[in-house]
Parts: structure tokens; C-alpha cells; sequence
């Protein structure tokens, strides 16, 4: 057997030494000294769930009856929050969190990929 490897004792599976060459990053140059320094918002936030497998993106699409895609976050929200309210044992009483645009997330899985609602909205005076 060669010097490299090592044999297992139970049966015919043998490991391999750690003969990997140590590598060193290359250094990076002195960072940031042009311009001037700014303060920066952003606009995330560190989220901590105990007891959770798992948090789901789910891409999704709002169209109206004609098949055009509904822009507007207003709007975004009203359907969404009507589709929870009409169509929550289909979603097995999950809740998610809506981005107001196109992401939703969900923890654990939803009880299928693909979904297709129909949601009618009551018309509001503005």
C-alpha cells in the first residue's frame, strides 16, 4: 500500500492521509483610502426562529382578470392578505411574510409547488 494511504481495519475502505498543500490567501491591498467615508442603511434585519426546520422562499405573481401583471405594493398586500383570509386551509393555516412584491416566505414547506387563487377584492372608496 502506498505511504499516503491508510488502510480501515473493518473491511476494504481505506482513508486517505491529509496530504494537502497549505495554501495562503493572496493579500488584499490597503482598502478604502479614496473618497470619503459614508454611513450606509440597509434594509434587512437579523430574524432568530427556535424550533423551526426550515424558512421557505416562494416566488410569486399577482395578475388581474386580463393576465397584466399588478404592480403596486398597496395592492400587493390587499390581495395577499384577502388569499390568507379565503384560502388558509389550502395553505394548511401557514402564515408567511410578504415582501409587498414578489417573495413570500413560509416555515416549512407549503402542501404543494404551485399554486393558482382566484381573489376578489371589494372595491374601496378612496
Amino acid at each position: 500500500m502506498p505511504d499516503s494511504m491508510a488502510a480501515k481495519t473493518a473491511g476494504a475502505v481505506q482513508v486517505l492521509k491529509d496530504d494537502t498543500v497549505k495554501r495562503t490567501p493572496i493579500a488584499r491591498p490597503s482598502i478604502g483610502h479614496e473618497g470619503k467615508p459614508i454611513r450606509l442603511l440597509s434594509n434587512h434585519f437579523a430574524v432568530k426562529l427556535r424550533g423551526v426546520d426550515a424558512v421557505f422562499y416562494q416566488y410569486i405573481s399577482i395578475t388581474s382578470e386580463d393576465d397584466k401583471v399588478v404592480d403596486g405594493k398597496g395592492i400587493g398586500r390587499k390581495v395577499i392578505d384577502k388569499l390568507l383570509q379565503t384560502y388558509s386551509s389550502e395553505l394548511d393555516g401557514k402564515d408567511f411574510a410578504y415582501d409587498e412584491e414578489k417573495c413570500l416566505f413560509t416555515v416549512g414547506l407549503l402542501p404543494q409547488n404551485n399554486f393558482e387563487f382566484t381573489v376578489i377584492l371589494e372595491e374601496t372608496s378612496s
